[in-house]
């Protein structure tokens, strides 16, 4: 064989392969995708959804997915297990395990987002 001709066969070849590969898939904005695996033992996780910190945790009735984000000021929410509250650093704010302003300065509660089962994962929206 020639090279011209091992050269225009490499080259089908080339476009034959492109045809036939399928690229990632993008990910889908405003979503976040979590393995349900990564829930073992009941875990809370924290994770970033739309650029801002926020919980994913797998309650009896199905996913419950909250933003981290204090409705006083913005300072970021944690989950103290032994109170059984989350507290804001900043203003010491208090929040049930629900979200519910509990004390201190917050205005309203935490921010609910859209969360359900899909299949093996936790998918977060909104």
């Amino acid at each position: 064989m020639s090279p011209s001709t091992r050269r225009e066969a490499l080259a089908l070849l080339a476009v034959a392969a492109a045809g036939c590969a399928r690229p990632a898939p993008l990910p889908e904005p405003g979503v976040t995708r979590l393995p349900l695996a990564a829930f073992a033992g009941g875990r809370r996780l924290r994770v970033i959804h739309e650029g801002r910190p926020a919980e994913v945790l797998l309650g009896p009735d199905g996913p419950v997915a909250r933003s981290l984000v204090c409705t006083h000021r913005g300072c970021e929410v944690r989950w103290h297990e032994e109170a059984g509250r989350y507290r804001c650093p900043c203003h010491f704010g208090e929040y049930d395990a629900e979200g519910r302003v509990l004390g201190g300065e917050p205005p309203r509660p935490l921010r609910l987002l859209a969360a359900a089962l899909e299949g093996g994962e936790v998918v977060v929206r909104g």
